[in-house]
């Protein structure tokens, strides 16, 4: 019944009329003036097995109700997507993703045979992010590896990626402070902060290793050289910095015109840098200490 009626009303296929390079499908279907009401379809006469016509009136129950115009399915399950535009000036992606994901979730525990999962600008984000993380891994294992090679120890490249996650949680507060949301371009601010905040660090260290060539230095030599890395060095880490954070200051509070594609990357490299500046200047030393007491006693065992 249901290919007779395809038939009927959609047609089907009978040949190809072919008219020089051009192919024409030769479409067979009722004439217009037959299938263009409801009753034109309970009219359409079936054939039995036995050869005999019936109208579809007398083998179908009609009804008219409300249908899907086509279901989609996904691994062989019925499939419906659910789409909306964001007004990014009342509410970001995350705080609209985790209400539908609590609404869902509801759901799911309701109807056990429901799932749900995320498309769309979401899933994006959720795949950039898990790549760009995977670059920020592999940034902090390169510069591991370099300072590794370059101080020729591995307690010191460990002592100046400290200052990372310190910076991180800096660049994590600009962004509060800003209102920025988290997004892609900040997430690249967050790998490059991460190249950026050692440096200081590696001045300090650099500092304190050319103040102790000489191999046989007393304690209170090894940890006057810490002191005075902090002292001297002072100046030239804050005016590095300075600089840097200065530059950044117009782009990530739009002075001059406002940038909101660039803006939260500028935060997070500059709230991220000042934070760490501020602080390696008291972790660093405090840590090379640390190393110089567990070595000194590792020494006396």
């Amino acid at each position: 019944i249901a290919l007779n009626v395809r038939y009927a009303f959609d047609g089907v296929l009978s040949t190809e009329y072919r008219d020089a390079d051009d192919e024409i499908d030769v479409v067979v279907k009722y004439n217009k003036n037959y299938r263009s009401s409801i009753d034109d379809v309970l009219n359409l006469k079936i054939s039995n097995i036995a050869g005999n016509t019936v109208a579809l009136r007398d083998l179908v129950k009609f009804d008219i109700r409300t249908g899907p115009t086509e279901i989609r399915r996904i691994d062989q399950k019925r499939t419906i997507f659910i789409t909306g535009d964001i007004n990014e000036d009342e509410i970001t992606l995350d705080k609209v993703s985790a209400e539908i994901e609590k609404y869902f979730t509801k759901v799911e525990a309701q109807f056990p045979g429901v799932t749900f999962s995320f498309g769309g600008q979401y899933d994006e984000f959720t795949k950039a992010f898990d790549n760009i993380l995977s670059l920020f891994i592999l940034s902090m294992i390169l510069i591991f590896l370099i300072l590794g090679t370059q101080f020729n120890s591995y307690s010191q490249p460990i002592i100046i990626l400290t200052t990372v996650p310190f910076a991180l949680i800096g660049a994590v507060l600009g962004l509060l402070i800003s209102n920025n949301p988290f997004s892609i371009i900040s997430m690249f601010g967050f790998v490059a902060l991460a190249g950026i905040v050692v440096n200081d660090a590696i001045v300090l260290i650099t500092f304190i290793n050319n103040r102790r060539q000489d191999e046989y230095l007393s304690p209170f030599q090894l940890w006057r050289s810490i002191v005075d890395a902090g002292r001297l060095r002072l100046r030239p880490i804050i005016l590095t910095s300075l600089t840097t954070i200065s530059g950044l200051v117009p782009l990530a509070f739009g002075i001059g015109g406002q940038s909101e594609m660039w803006a939260p990357l500028a935060n997070v490299i500059l709230f991220g840098l000042l934070v760490s500046t501020v602080l390696t200047l008291f972790i660093i030393p405090s840590f090379a200490a640390i190393i110089d007491d567990l070595k000194g006693s590792r020494k006396k065992i």
